[in-house]
């Protein structure tokens, strides 16, 4: 087994600090930083005095809500300057400076946060393949609605490689990149085990790190989970199976999910989940079924708005809306692909067609894993499959490398379950085995997470996030530190920064948990 991931299966297990007491050491941080509040307007109907007293009551409430507004502005441009110097967030692309909301954004009237009632609660809904600028491309008020009155990522939030579904919402609620928390790819094999991965794979030896709802367990906060990959995983603080976690059935209608969602709202308060995990299937199914182009996936774009329109009207009736953070993203994007723009790999060895050799495949495309047995020289495949690159139209379009050798910034070479011998096509591109293979997708993810089109999308709104403010690309494994920090949550070492999330946020949380962060460099 690989000591990385035996170094991180023996962490977090311990008793930890407890999450409510977390929690109240928040109650009362922030005092006089009511947001936004409004002037109020007093009418003078009596005595002179006592309109007077009431002019300069007002006046003292203006002042607080102006200063209230100084202090979210300051905030901001802090934000601008740490995001860019903060070394853990190096691969952050900033693709629009300037932090601060653009348009007529207003205010979201919630309560003072910390409320010292009410517990934080956090909604955080993903749409599996929903692009960064999809909101572009259809009318979506009410996503559009999260970004006006939320904050939200231009351009995107960025996906761990590889950019495929299961290792990134794995990334997302663990803080771990794949090399670290072992979900490595949609499928592969555990070299030390001889056990072969896939998607419906519950096995708990795969899910080295520790989800988040597993954490917010163990420090006395109740989850709930529906359909988030890896949730139906049986843990020791985690069971599925019952009224906070359903297993995975594809066929379950949106709509469904969404309501079965908002019946958690509707218990009492000792018993309502402080942390709600939520997975919609579109728009990626139409993605890959049709092209990211395609009227098909518009029509499940306008289908997700609709979905988040039905939470939040939802939310709204219960009157829990405004103290409810509820963060939408996404896993990665999607590409349309042609499928005249391949490259062969039988023309880089003629064993490639032999059905035996397809066999060392983990997966083919855009993320080429070959794991050849012992007895095969991976170093003479590689240097045979590289000399016959410039020909057959092939070019520089395929990046090939051993495991050890993988470019640093894509954080996949130190773990065992990486396949020994990868290729990375190029962006919209793809893998066959010979010529004549038939075209199977017409829309792909899994290209290198640098290319714009693998990010995805990011809009949260509540208490803790700044109305109207724009933040520059940012890694999606912070969101685990993200939601902690609203919680009150001790993490587990993780791969993201504490000091992101408090730069991130509102009202920041005071616990020092740097020293619990893996080094960037591993």
């Amino acid at each position: 087994m690989d000591t990385r991931v035996s170094l991180l299966r023996g962490k977090g297990r311990g008793e930890g600090q407890d999450g409510r007491d977390s929690e109240e050491g928040n109650v009362g941080r922030g005092r006089g930083e009511e947001w936004l509040l409004p002037a109020r307007r007093v009418f003078c109907v009596g005595a002179l005095g006592f309109a007077t007293l009431a002019a300069i009551l007002a006046m003292g409430v203006y002042w607080k809500g102006y200063a209230a507004g100084v202090r979210v502005q300051q905030q901001s441009a802090e934000m601008r300057a740490r995001l860019s110097d903060d070394d853990r967030t190096s691969s952050a692309v900033v693709e629009n400076g300037d932090l601060l909301g653009k348009g007529d954004a207003k205010p979201v009237g919630h309560f003072p946060w910390p409320h010292p009632r009410r517990k934080p609660t956090v909604l955080l809904i993903s749409a599996d393949g929903f692009r960064w600028d999809y909101v572009k491309k259809v009318p979506t008020p009410n996503i559009h609605r999260l970004i006006n009155e939320g904050t939200s990522a231009d351009g995107g939030i960025i996906p761990v490689f590889p950019s495929v579904t299961f290792p990134n919402h794995y990334s997302i609620v663990t803080g771990l990149y794949p090399q670290h928390h072992g979900i490595i790819n949609q499928k592969f094999v555990d070299p030390d085990t001889g056990k072969k991965f896939r998607p419906g794979v519950v096995d708990p030896s795969f899910w080295v790190g520790e989800p988040i709802w597993e954490t917010a367990t163990r420090q006395g906060i109740r989850a709930a989970t529906y359909y988030w990959p890896g949730a139906d995983v049986t843990r020791k603080h985690w069971q599925c199976g019952n009224a906070y976690c359903h297993f995975f059935n594809y066929s379950t209608p949106l709509e469904e999910r969404v309501d079965t969602t908002l019946a958690y709202f509707d218990m009492p308060e000792s018993e309502r989940p402080q942390l709600i995990n939520l997975y919609l299937g579109e728009p990626d199914a139409a993605g890959h079924q049709w092209g990211s182009d395609a009227p098909q996936v518009n029509e499940k774009i306008a289908l997700v708005d609709q979905m988040i329109g039905r939470l939040l009207a939802g939310l709204e009736q219960r009157r829990v809306l405004d103290d409810t953070h509820v963060i939408m993203l996404a896993d990665h994007g999607m590409l349309t692909v042609c499928g005249k723009k391949s490259v062969y790999l039988a023309d880089l060895s003629p064993r490639f067609k032999d059905p035996e050799t397809q066999s060392w495949m983990d997966t083919m495309t855009p993320l080429l894993a070959l794991r050849p047995p012992p007895e095969v020289d991976v170093n003479a495949l590689l240097e045979e499959m590289k000399s016959n690159l410039p020909t057959a139209e092939n070019g520089e379009l395929l990046q090939l490398f051993l495991r050890e050798n993988t470019p640093p910034r894509l954080h996949y070479s130190n773990n065992s379950r990486i396949a020994p011998l990868l290729g990375l096509i190029a962006e919209g591109f793809g893998i066959r085995i010979e010529r004549g293979d038939e075209h199977v997708y017409l829309g792909q993810h899994g290209f290198d997470n640098n290319v714009s089109a693998m990010r995805a999308f990011f809009a949260a709104r509540g208490p803790r996030f700044a109305p109207g403010r724009r933040v520059p690309s940012f890694r999606n494994l912070e969101v685990y530190n993200i939601v902690c920090n609203i919680l009150g949550m001790r993490p587990n070492p993780n791969n993201g920064s504490w000091a992101f999330a408090n730069n991130f946020l509102l009202w920041p949380h005071s616990q020092d948990s740097e020293a619990s962060l893996v080094p960037e460099n591993s």
